[in-house]
């Protein structure tokens, strides 16, 4: 689910294409036909088709029409499909010509152009502008529609996805905009969707970029869970997701103990500090300091509990020299660290 389709202008054919078949010159049989094809991915035979019916409807209404803006629309999107991707931008950026001719400048079927050209920019690797024409389609698709609308998350999705793409590389902007599509999917589509999914994989892979790997875990173990609802436990999307829980965790411990580290070593120069401005034999603080960082550097539970027991305990018994009252790293960091309670999905 790398982003949302484009889209197909015309309902569903039934069985029963019209009054008459194809071959009688009749334009909306050819244009129900162009449908049927596309739906059944035949996009050679439905560009045909469709090509017919725009040379027809032209003839009946003229180039602004709002009919021939969806046979433009239609050609479009299967050239997009064949991978002819400048025909498909040409025709698409006709079909919204007409239609801000005919409609204005803020109707749905001029936010549906927008999406489409935005697909066939990313295609084209032209994400800037891919970018800006989902903006366009979102601005329009809120007024229209309204922000809980279906819709209006795809393009909140959409402008996510870019957004994250190393070509932009804007990954906070992007969490904002993958946020507000996962409220509305979650409110359209339920929890436990598929679309739902795609959401926190995308947030996570934002999440990782910053850093942030603890809300990256998170998102994947909610997307592991509906995945693993749907696809069972032995499903390569399961596997996969499992592995990326794994990496997180991973991740996230190791930006802990690199914290406790660093805090270690800022402590242990701020102590040499205060055993230079002292007189005499060196401070108790620096003769002990070495064996409490020894000690500490072993026990990695110890460097993983929070950093604010971490300083307490070694201004109070290092710091001060008072050796002999210190308790043994291990016991303090059992009695400083609270309980690790697993995060629910």
């Amino acid at each position: 689910h790398g982003e949302t389709s484009p889209v197909v202008q015309g309902s569903v054919p039934c069985a029963d294409v019209g009054h008459g078949g194809a071959e009688d010159g009749d334009e909306q049989n050819f244009h129900e036909l162009g449908i049927k094809h596309q739906m059944n991915g035949e996009q050679d035979k439905a560009l045909e088709c469709h090509q017919k019916a725009l040379q027809q409807r032209q003839e009946l209404f003229g180039e602004m029409n709002t009919d021939v803006a969806a046979t433009h629309n239609n050609m479009a999107v299967a050239m997009h499909a064949l991978n002819d991707l400048p025909g498909a931008l040409d025709h698409h950026c006709r079909a919204l010509r007409i239609r801000r001719a005919c409609l204005g400048e803020e109707h749905e079927r001029v936010a549906e152009s927008c999406h489409n050209i935005a697909l066939v920019h990313r295609d084209l690797q032209e994400y800037n502008q891919a970018l800006e024409c989902h903006q366009q389609a979102l601005h329009i698709r809120r007024r229209t529609l309204g922000e809980q609308d279906r819709q209006t998350g795809d393009s909140h999705y959409n402008i996510g996805i870019l957004l994250a793409h190393r070509e932009i590389g804007r990954p906070r902007e992007a969490i904002e905009s993958l946020e507000q599509a996962l409220e509305i999917w979650r409110a359209t589509y339920g929890r436990q969707h598929q679309d739902v999914a795609a959401v926190l994989n995308c947030l996570a892979s934002s999440h990782t970029t910053l850093g942030a790997y603890a809300e990256a875990a998170r998102c994947e173990e909610e997307a592991l869970e509906i995945q693993r609802a749907r696809l069972g436990d032995t499903h390569p999307k399961v596997m996969a997701l499992h592995r990326a829980v794994a990496v997180a965790h991973e991740c996230e411990q190791a930006v802990r103990r690199k914290r406790g580290e660093e805090e270690l070593a800022a402590l242990r120069k701020g102590a040499r500090r205060e055993g230079s401005r002292a007189h005499g034999a060196p401070p108790p603080a620096k003769r002990n300091l070495a064996a409490v960082a020894a000690a500490a550097t072993s026990n990695m539970s110890w460097l993983e509990a929070p950093t604010s027991g971490l300083r307490q305990f070694v201004r109070q018994h290092v710091l001060a020299g008072d050796a002999a009252a210190a308790p043994a790293p291990d016991a303090h960091a059992r009695a400083a660290a609270p309980r690790q309670r697993a995060r629910s999905c």
